[in-house]
């Protein structure tokens, strides 16, 4: 058998052997599996920046600082009393960057996906702007420049009808 006949065997009919093959369908199984463990992260993300921005969580947080600071006497105000609170803020905090900028990047890729369909379906709408996230930081300026000048146009064609 040659080396013709064996790669034939092996692909096909697009160049696509059957190891490429494979490793497709091993690398699709690993990003289906991520993208699902992700997904769970988003909703339990979700959750919980709804669940903590709800005044009885303020509230329950409250008496915990309140409960914290009652116990002070008992403890006699020591170092250990102090680095309960310090600790558990420091854990919160950490934790909570984390949830604000997982819900503030979904509300903005959910911002983003709007605002495309709008000037998607705008007659008058320029269609450059629907990838402005991938103009460099002088494009997006010398954007922002021409629209300054339109506004300021428009401002002047304003004051000339009155």
């Amino acid at each position: 058998m040659n080396s013709g006949q064996g790669s034939a065997r092996l692909t096909n009919g697009k160049g696509h052997t059957a190891l490429n093959f494979a490793a497709r369908d091993v690398s699709t199984a690993y990003l289906l599996r991520r993208k699902g463990a992700r997904m769970k992260f988003d909703r339990f993300a979700q959750w919980l920046a709804n669940w903590s921005g709800r005044p009885l969580t303020f509230g329950i947080a409250c008496l915990l600082i309140l409960s914290w600071a009652l116990t002070g006497p008992l403890f006699g105000f020591n170092d250990t009393w102090q680095l309960v609170i310090n600790t558990s803020t420091t854990i919160i905090t950490f934790l909570m960057v984390f949830l604000i900028q997982n819900t503030q990047n979904r509300d903005n890729d959910e911002l983003h996906i709007k605002i495309d369909e709008l000037l998607r379906t705008t007659q008058r709408a320029h269609k450059a702007l629907l990838d402005l996230e991938d103009m460099d930081p002088a494009e997006l300026h010398a954007l922002r420049k021409q629209y300054r000048q339109m506004a300021g146009q428009g401002d002047d064609a304003q004051k000339t009808k009155e």
